[in-house]
């Protein structure tokens, strides 16, 4: 249900951008108003995800100033006092490489 709400998001981008939705009037989309609207809907759909999972942290932690930073950065408390600010082995900050 959530890939309908950001399919349904990127074609009424699509349609803004060709001059609507009505086919006598539209022109073709072109590559660049295509593009566009698979970046509006791949973007809002990473948001909504990065929003989701960091709720999802926030619910576990304790007190409302852990809740708050986990909310907006995804990382507990917790874990940044066992594996410290760049987190742990495999964490982005200690392997942004790969």
């Amino acid at each position: 249900m959530k890939y309908i709400k950001y399919t349904f998001g990127a074609a009424v981008v699509a349609l803004s951008m060709v001059g609507g939705a009505v086919p006598s009037k539209a022109e073709p989309a072109s590559g660049s108003v295509v593009a566009t609207a698979i970046i509006v809907a791949t973007t809002a759909k990473a948001l909504d995800d990065l929003h989701t999972r960091n709720g999802q942290i926030a619910s576990r932690q304790s007190s409302f100033v852990n809740r708050a930073v986990a909310q907006s950065t995804g990382i507990s408390i917790r874990a940044i006092r066992k594996h410290g600010v760049f987190g742990g082995r495999n964490s982005f900050f200690r392997k942004p490489f790969g």
